[in-house]
């Protein structure tokens, strides 16, 4: 770590980053009362659709925007503003019950996200500078999301029992956030990244010559292609579960636990197995979300596809942990923000395709979300094969 701090502050400052995974799982709050969004605004499906993907967009542009923003304004400055910002219109997202209202407040949330997640990784890439010590960390860190994002998604649910605009009140809990973010995030000065600059003229020629190998962009684009993959096992289990008449929307939900849990678990083990693997990591991800998207369409049955929910968001999240460590290797010191906004973009954009790109595969293969997981899952080992040889460059270079 580049700054000292005694154990309490620094378990505090640990948790202040983690609990910033309020913003980027503030979906969950959502999913539970979406079917109430769809009854209320029954007559405005392409907005209610929208209020559900559209902050993505806005995630998308402000990851970009970031890194910019930093050169003027201060890390623990800029995600104060962006946790307060984040807080009015969580809290209040459903403040007037209109759909114009309400996607104003999620795209507000979305755009805040965005800029979140690159000021988080660069702060933890500031303060961690030792690869398997960033690397346990992010294991950590991502653990925690998963967490969080059950518990909100949970309690959204219990909230949202007596009346759908309870559901808001989850979001409460970015009270305690902000206040551990003033009080426990150091300060950091402005335009650090000129610092950041004059040390990097030390570092080797392989990392200073440009800063964004083909290695990296290479490592972007199948990250990306996996991330839409992963699309039927996030986001389409209900639909898979009912065409396969596995079980009702209770299987659905138990589905969606079991993958975030063993995600979480999963990434607790993350540093030991980075700090072993190095940039041969991946290959679990890819090989364990295709094995689970094939297996969906060879093999049918409740308790299995358990099985392929848990392989799937452990080796995802895995994923998820190893992208925001060897994005900071591969690049620049000075190019280490913009690494991290242009994979935060990359992510969004995910997101928000990935359901678009299901429904395109599942039309050409007669609506069914079984075949396009079949294909998904050749893709994933063909993303496999190309990060095999990727990593290989990589190790080269270590």
């Amino acid at each position: 770590m580049s700054t000292k701090m005694s154990k309490p502050k620094f378990i505090l400052f640990c948790a202040a980053l983690i609990l910033t995974h309020v913003i980027s799982m503030h979906d969950m709050v959502i999913y539970p009362i979406v079917n109430n969004l769809y009854e209320l605004f029954y007559e405005n499906m392409a907005g209610v659709n929208f209020i559900i993907s559209g902050p993505a967009i806005f995630m998308f542009v402000a990851s970009l925007l970031a890194p910019y923003i930093m050169k003027f304004v201060d890390k623990k400055t800029l995600l104060i503003i962006c946790c307060v910002i984040f807080a009015i219109f969580s809290i209040g997202g459903a403040a007037v019950e209109t759909v114009p209202y309400i996607i104003v407040a999620r795209s507000i949330c979305g755009f805040m996200y965005g800029i979140v997640q690159v000021v988080v990784i660069g702060i933890v890439a500031d303060y961690f500078i030792d690869d398997n010590k960033r690397a346990t960390f992010m294991g950590v860190y991502n653990a925690g999301m998963a967490l969080i994002g059950a518990v909100m998604s949970a309690v959204a649910g219990v909230f949202a029992v007596n009346g759908w605009k309870n559901a808001y009140y989850t979001y409460l809990i970015s009270i305690p956030m902000l206040l551990l973010v003033i009080f426990f995030v150091p300060k950091l000065q402005a335009r650090i990244e000129e610092a950041q600059e004059q040390a990097a003229a030390t570092e080797t020629a392989a990392k200073t010559k440009g800063g964004f190998s083909a290695k990296f962009w290479i490592m972007l684009i199948t990250f990306f292609v996996l991330c839409v993959a992963y699309t039927p096992m996030m986001m389409m289990t209900s639909v898979y579960i009912a065409e396969n008449a596995l079980g009702n929307e209770a299987l659905a939900g138990l589905a969606g636990s079991v993958g975030t849990i063993a995600s979480g678990v999963f990434c607790l083990i993350f540093g030991l197995v980075y700090s072993k693997l190095k940039a041969r990591t991946s290959l679990i991800s890819y090989a364990g979300v295709g094995i689970a998207l094939l297996g969906m369409y060879f093999i049918k049955g409740p308790a299995i596809f358990l099985v392929f929910c848990a392989i799937a968001g452990a080796t995802y999240g895995f994923l998820y942990s190893y992208m925001f460590t060897q994005v900071i290797v591969l690049v620049a010191s000075e190019n280490a923000n913009k690494a991290i906004s242009y994979l935060t973009a990359v992510y969004a954009a995910s997101i928000f395709i990935g359901p678009y790109a299901t429904t395109w595969i599942m039309g050409m293969v007669g609506d069914s979300i079984t075949t396009a997981s079949l294909i998904f899952g050749i893709i994933c080992i063909v993303c496999l094969v190309v990060d095999f040889f990727n990593t290989a460059k990589m190790r080269s270079a270590e």
